[in-house]
């Protein structure tokens, strides 16, 4: 017998996403150059990553100098915004964050006989 995918309607769950941007990064790309920039943006990128990761985030995407990640929940996506502000001061970098909790629509798919 063959499994078929069968598409169910959606879940709601609670979530909570992050966004960050960096502040007046059109400014300090014309200031630094391109091959500089490049060098921070790597920095910047790791860091993020790694307090995603230490604070349980679920990186979604990221666009230029942003991020876009997804968490269960808002305790840990507050104190993770609140790190990654934090790994990026030495950088000479401000960041802004923003958050939001809510419902988000979850697609399941099952696999049935």
């Amino acid at each position: 017998m063959h499994k078929i995918r069968r598409r169910t309607e959606p879940e709601s769950v609670l979530a909570t996403v992050l966004f960050t941007d960096l502040v007046g990064s059109t400014v300090k790309a014309a200031e630094l150059g391109d091959a500089r920039l490049s060098r921070l943006l790597e920095q910047h990128n790791t860091r993020i990553r790694s307090q995603l990761s230490h604070f349980r985030g679920y990186e979604l995407d990221t666009a230029g100098d942003g991020f876009f990640a997804r968490f269960d929940g808002p305790a840990r996506a507050i104190r993770c915004a609140c790190a990654i502000r934090d790994a990026l001061s030495d950088l000479d970098l401000e960041v802004r964050t923003g958050l939001h909790t809510g419902n988000a629509k979850w697609w399941m798919a099952r696999w049935q006989e």
